[in-house]
């Protein structure tokens, strides 16, 4: 194997990881209520679909997951879960497609399984770091979830050689 091989998929293998840091410190700051890692997180022309709703731009993004916009929930013990996803990096581009889970604290300290998800998110890296440009998300029964996992399927990662 030539080095710029070995250099190019090391590349893929750190990049792929780091997209999934990326989903689980967002499922961490919506659950902790952190602004600011959100913000660190969207790029500012961000994008967040949630079943019906679309939601543009990095701040509307951050009051919903917060429960502060017009469209947001009120916020909840909850524990967001991602994964396991499938991430496909082209250059300074990658998507991943996968599930999502929302467990909630409820009132009689039982944890319940709020919402079951399919999701694509979108990503681009930027000077520092790979950040959220879209995020897809369809609840279980939705009639285009199961298109937004498969459709990731169809590139397929390089044989090994």
């Amino acid at each position: 194997m030539k080095p710029e091989d070995t250099d190019r998929r090391l590349r893929t293998v750190e990049d792929t990881l780091a997209i999934h840091d990326v989903m689980v410190e967002y499922a961490i700051a919506a659950d902790s209520g952190d602004p600011e890692l959100l913000r660190e997180l969207f790029l500012e022309e961000a994008v967040y679909e949630l079943d019906d709703l679309r939601i543009d731009g990095r701040e509307a993004i951050i009051a919903t997951v917060l429960g502060r916009g017009p469209a947001g929930a009120e916020m909840l013990a909850s524990a967001h879960n991602v994964g396991p996803a499938i991430v496909r990096v082209d250059g300074d581009r990658a998507v991943a497609c996968g599930y999502s889970r929302l467990y909630v604290l409820e009132e009689d300290q039982s944890i319940s399984l709020r919402r079951l998800s399919f999701n694509r998110w979108e990503f681009v890296r930027d000077r520092t770091r790979w950040r959220i440009a879209r995020r897809v998300v369809r609840a279980l029964g939705a009639v285009d979830g199961p298109e937004l996992v498969r459709s990731i399927l169809a590139k397929r990662l390089p044989e090994r050689g």
